[in-house]
């Protein structure tokens, strides 16, 4: 099939026409195409985001159950096409194009960050639209960050498949799963989902979350993720079954402090 990408220096053309201060969101231009087949229609894309603009006035301010949510709605709506989900053009395209409106709601310019000595506007994070210099900075696109924490989140065991990918807050889902070179490893990566969120405490984690204090001797999810690539940098882990996986972190998590 046929999909829409956008270039960076495109993309660069269009944040600089937004960075605020804006009055109007602009439309997006100089969109190529790439695939073969058919071009997929305008319709799924117009569809996503009227299911996302709803999600976000229900709730309202909530940024942490609008991305749970929106995961969901996200991968559901992509078409499963190999070239499509992994072209950073596409991400580009849909998140300055049909997307737009809900990347600048989540993340406002200049999140976090005053107005400067000389009157200058905060700037938008362009990583979130898929601009950046690197790999891993074209991999901070919000929509593809919520589309693979469907993906690596699913299991198809029994009852809601996406109930482990709506576990969790962004700083588990950015720090743990998608900046960590174990995402390549989608089995360890469920694992990880499973272990830290399991079904037996309703979704609440295993291990202490944000900060540590190693001289008190808590340690927790951060730990264990450290852990986790270490462990990777000399082992094969690709090739173990999920129970073994299983049996592996509750092993690397020896030790460390559990949650209340």
């Amino acid at each position: 099939m046929k999909y829409k990408i956008l270039d960076q220096a495109k993309a660069n053309e269009l944040l600089d026409r937004i960075d605020p201060p804006h009055n109007e969101l602009p439309a997006i231009v100089g969109a190529q195409k790439a695939g073969i087949g058919e071009l997929i229609s305008d319709e799924v894309f117009e569809a996503l985001s009227q299911r996302l603009s709803a999600l976000k006035d229900e709730v309202e301010l909530h940024t942490q159950r609008f991305d749970a949510e929106a995961c969901v709605i996200v991968h559901q709506a992509i078409p499963d096409e190999a070239d499509l989900l992994g072209s950073d053009g596409f991400w580009r395209w849909l998140a300055l194009g049909p997307l737009q409106e809900i990347v600048l709601w989540r993340f406002p310019a200049g999140k976090g960050k005053a107005i400067g000595e000389d009157g200058a506007q905060p700037k938008y994070n362009r990583e979130n639209f898929g601009v950046g210099a690197s790999a891993r900075q074209r991999s901070e696109c919000y929509p593809y960050k919520l589309w693979l924490r469907a993906d690596l989140g699913s299991i198809a065991d029994y009852g809601d498949p996406y109930r482990f990918a709506r576990r969790g807050d962004v700083d588990f889902w950015t720090s743990h799963v998608l900046r960590q070179a174990y995402t390549t490893n989608r089995a360890l990566c469920r694992a990880l989902v499973r272990f830290q969120f399991p079904d037996d405490r309703g979704g609440k984690p295993k291990l202490v979350s944000g900060t540590e204090n190693p001289t008190k001797g808590i340690r927790g999810i951060r730990t264990l993720a450290k852990r986790i690539k270490r462990l990777q940098a000399s082992c094969e882990l690709s090739i173990l079954e999920d129970h073994e996986l299983d049996a592996l972190l509750s092993e690397l998590a020896d030790g460390l402090t559990p949650a209340q």
